[in-house]
């Protein structure tokens, strides 16, 4: 269960990841993959298979899904192919998982915030596209001046700006990414269960709670 003073998480800060926790963009991700993939006479992935190289960055999705090194010429060629695939296509079949909006309303009084590995002009369209950028003070995905997860740089940055405590900050995520950024910044966590990681994996992590759905959220952040 949660920590804190009154048996909740202090939460003057919120900072949600995106893939896996805001918003399901599996389908999206595994359509665009094998589209680029098929186009190299290689066989088509479940999202099942495609699920544990999310989150990482397109390189080490690309390389892993073509057995190669994200450095590689091929691998580099397909990346490409598959940002231009995927940014026409990033919401086709992406949606909120059940409770999120409610969730966000219900928190609109905190400062809200997103962090992910995801490029950010895909972070930025799927955020407004999904009608949710005006509940964050700030938005950051990759290719910025911030390393990726778990590299605590992006989160302490967000913290700083919002002007509150590591302490008084809660990171909601679904991968170990997620719960090392936000143990290496000093701040709470609260990993996911219907993401893209297995829920037994989840649940191998100390986080301060883990949750089976968003409303639970609710009852355990203060």
């Amino acid at each position: 269960m949660a920590t804190g003073e009154n048996g909740g998480i202090p939460s003057d800060l919120i900072i949600w990841d995106l893939d896996g926790t805001l918003a399901d963009t599996l389908e999206d991700i595994t359509d665009a993959l094998n589209r680029t993939l098929t186009a190299r006479g290689l066989p088509q992935r479940t999202p099942a298979e495609v699920m544990p190289s999310i989150g990482r960055g397109i390189f080490n999705l690309i390389a892993r899904e073509m057995g190669g090194a994200p450095d590689d010429p091929d691998v580099v060629r397909a990346v490409a192919e598959f940002r231009e695939d995927y940014s026409a296509n990033l919401l086709v079949k992406t949606q909120l998982y059940p409770g999120i909006l409610e969730v966000l309303d219900h928190f609109a009084s905190r400062k809200q915030a997103v962090i992910s590995n995801k490029i950010q002009s895909m972070t930025d369209s799927i955020i407004e596209g999904l009608g949710i950028r005006d509940r964050f003070i700030e938005v950051i995905g990759a290719e910025n001046d911030y390393p990726f997860k778990p590299d605590p740089a992006s989160t302490l940055a967000v913290i700083q700006a919002a002007g509150v405590e590591p302490g008084r900050t809660v990171f909601i995520g679904d991968s170990d990414c997620d719960f090392h950024a936000a143990r290496n910044a000093g701040c709470h966590v609260v990993l996911v269960t219907w993401g893209l990681r297995p829920p037994e994996e989840v649940r191998s992590f100390e986080a301060d709670a883990h949750i089976d759905s968003a409303r639970e959220l609710i009852d355990i952040l203060r």
